[in-house]
């Protein structure tokens, strides 16, 4: 998994409303079901930036909080995964009291970096992906992922939703990253592993070794001819 940082916001601040006995929310243990992934509109700033920004929303009406900053290196975590925030904008919807909330660093939108854009969002998937894999209570992938636009019709997360498939594409690398033991790195987008089970002399011999693996549930293999010289 990408590195974790705690660093809780100090109990009974406005923006850590599961200690606060000010708030709706005040003792209220969350079970969360989703994760909730927006993009902060950040220009150059990286998950420390990030984090410190909303650690220090203490004062009404600036009031904010989420449970994760993320860069393509580390994850800075301001909640604990059974405490709600105020990062959805539904009040007491399950945006806010059923779901853990990540702003994820666009830093690289805004240089056209789009690189580093997805970069971090690489570091946000691994993240996604550890969540998924130690929270029981959350609803299975895909169904977990939700947008900040789901709960309020907001147009977060930006800079994913206005590229075609951007969506999809975040999915596709947590996905991923739910398929391997080891998250602890980045997976490298341009790099592919191929899978031989045998070199045969004769077509039939192949073709057999084909409609084998097919019916163990391979339905991707296929055949590639090629001369030895």
């Amino acid at each position: 998994m990408i590195k974790i940082i705690k660093d809780y916001i100090p109990a009974g601040k406005d923006n850590r409303p599961h200690t606060n006995p000010r708030s709706s929310l005040y003792k209220k243990v969350m079970k969360p079901e989703y994760l909730t992934y927006h993009n902060p509109h950040s220009p150059g700033w990286d998950a420390k930036r990030l984090h410190e920004y909303g650690y220090r929303q203490w004062v009404r009406p600036a009031v904010k909080s989420w449970g994760y900053s993320v860069d393509k290196d580390v994850a800075y975590q301001m909640l604990p995964n059974d405490e709600g925030g105020w990062h959805a904008s539904d009040n007491l919807g399950d945006g806010n009291t059923n779901s853990i909330g990540m702003e994820v660093c666009d830093r690289g939108a805004y240089t056209k970096d789009w690189n580093l854009f997805w970069a971090d969002q690489d570091g946000a998937a691994r993240l996604c992906a550890h969540l998924i894999k130690t929270i029981p209570s959350l609803k299975p992938f895909p169904e977990c992922m939700k947008q900040h636009h789901d709960w309020s019709g907001k147009n977060c997360p930006y800079w994913i939703r206005i590229q075609s498939g951007g969506w999809q594409r975040l999915l596709g690398m947590i996905e991923e990253y739910l398929k391997v033991a080891d998250d602890t790195k980045p997976i490298d987008p341009n790099l592919y592993y191929r899978v031989i089970i045998g070199s045969y002399r004769q077509r039939a011999n192949a073709d057999r070794a084909l409609a084998e693996a097919k019916a163990k549930g391979f339905n991707n293999a296929f055949i590639v001819a090629f001369r030895r010289d």
